[in-house]
């Protein structure tokens, strides 16, 4: 509703310079008057809203900062801390990432590398080029940004999880295993990684593995809807009808649309029998 009422003020102010700037051209060109007549109030005029829109423009610009501090706060725990506008480049990468801008993102990182001191940075800034790279679709460079993290050192627990993915996505499940076993490692509140590690299980067909899992990131997390819905499926894939409802139940209760539910036991009972 902010940006809403930000845009229209700008909209508003904006026009009503032009529309004074015309006033004063009319005045001139067309009734003659004299170029002095009105030139101090429509000067002040115009630099007053001008002073506004550029109020609303800093506004705008620091409510944008502030979200993805606060959006991706525990990513960036410590980096950058004292030095503000360093910090504000890294924010404003953060933003341009979030709106799916991820080469102008990277553009912005890749700067920051060589101002990065401690492990902290280190961590952001390898963090947001990797989900840059994996959002364009360049999954190799993820890879390899990733990668060089964890040879430095400063691969934390999210890091080994999202790396752990892409190796899944390669069919390098070994890697996969071994990246998600470090990203619980490093913590053990990682439910994320207990359900990505539970994936696998369940597609390498096995399903015990995959439920104790799942359930220790529902331990973890009750309400990630991803975990209730795979558990309902390997359940309705067993034919333990109670416990498929049970977490039917729940997954609905956590988001999930019960026909997607539906739709994932019917592909999964097909690639079964085929």
């Amino acid at each position: 509703m902010r940006k809403k009422g930000s845009l229209i003020a700008k909209i508003v102010l904006s026009v009503s310079i032009f529309a004074s700037i015309c006033f004063y051209l009319i005045n001139i060109f067309v009734a003659h008057t004299s170029p002095f007549k009105y030139l101090w109030i429509i000067a002040i005029f115009d630099v007053v809203c001008a002073i506004i829109i550029i109020k609303l423009i800093m506004d705008d610009y620091k409510e944008k900062l502030e979200n993805a501090e606060n959006k991706y706060s525990k990513d960036i725990v410590g980096a950058f801390d004292g030095e503000d506008r360093i910090k504000r480049q890294l924010l404003l990468a953060i933003y341009y990432f979030s709106q799916n801008k991820n080469q102008k993102s990277n553009e912005i990182l890749k700067k920051l590398e060589s101002k990065c001191t401690k492990g902290s940075d280190y961590k952001a800034v390898l963090l947001f080029q990797a989900l840059n790279y994996t959002n364009a679709g360049q999954e190799m460079q993820a890879i390899f940004t990733y990668e060089k993290a964890v040879k430095s050192g400063y691969a934390t627990s999210n890091m080994y999880n999202n790396l752990g993915h892409l190796y899944a996505k390669s069919q390098d499940s070994i890697q996969a295993h071994n990246n998600y076993d470090l990203a619980i490692y490093i913590d053990a509140t990682n439910f994320v990684a207990y359900h990505n590690k539970a994936q696998l299980f369940f597609k390498d067909g096995n399903s015990k593995m995959a439920i104790e899992l799942l359930k220790k990131s529902l331990e973890i997390n009750p309400a990630y809807r991803p975990s209730t819905t795979l558990l309902a499926v390997i359940y309705a894939l067993e034919g333990d009808s109670k416990n498929a409802l049970e977490f039917k139940g729940k997954a609905i209760e956590n988001g999930e649309n019960p026909s997607s539910i539906d739709r994932l036991i019917f592909y999964y009972k097909n690639q079964k029998q085929s």
